[in-house]
């Protein structure tokens, strides 16, 4: 502590309680180089999986078990940007904001932030996840961005997404992307 010039003394704020886990500052310490040990991260063994439920949804599964009943797809990387979507949709969902607001936050910052353009793949799930909830926008909405996103030109890839083969996972059989 550096006092004020012809000051001697000074006053110690600790609102915080740090003198319990630190002594008082008169106390004598003892100061060395050496760090604390870190804690090893635990790699995780088991796969991720990214699925899509029923009802289009897609999803990360880390075991088997949490797979059942879903369809296994490809990790492309419209598939990943549809996970970074999801997560801004619960989000959104969570503070009470409207489904609408996960798609601007999608667009604005991610896409944006990773140089991308929206594409179809991305506009038909975002609108039939968006679609099915109170509060989403009108198909007037969806009709201009799409013919935006035509414009732009990122229409190729479409039938990729809906390209279905069956693989076998852990003894029973999933379909996959």
């Amino acid at each position: 502590m550096r006092p004020s010039p012809g000051k001697e003394e000074g006053l110690v704020l600790d609102n915080a309680g740090l003198w319990l886990e630190h002594g008082f500052c008169q106390q004598d310490r003892i100061r060395t180089l050496k760090g604390k040990k870190k804690r090893k991260r635990r790699e995780s063994l088991e796969p991720v999986f990214v699925v899509m439920d029923q009802d289009g949804i897609i999803r990360e599964a880390h075991i088997p078990q949490q797979v059942e009943g879903m369809e296994l797809i490809e990790l492309t990387q419209e598939a990943e940007d549809l996970l970074v979507f999801e997560s801004f949709f619960s989000f959104a969902l969570n503070k009470g904001h409207k489904p609408y607001s996960a798609y601007l936050r999608f667009e604005e910052q991610y896409l944006s932030e990773n140089n991308q353009n929206l594409n179809l793949i991305h506009l038909k799930y975002i609108q039939n996840r968006i679609s099915r909830l109170p509060g989403a926008p009108n198909q007037g909405t969806w009709y201009h961005i799409k013919k935006k996103v035509i414009t732009i030109g990122s229409s190729e890839g479409l039938d990729r997404m809906f390209i279905i083969k069956k693989v076998k996972v852990s003894g029973a059989e999933y379909c996959g992307f």
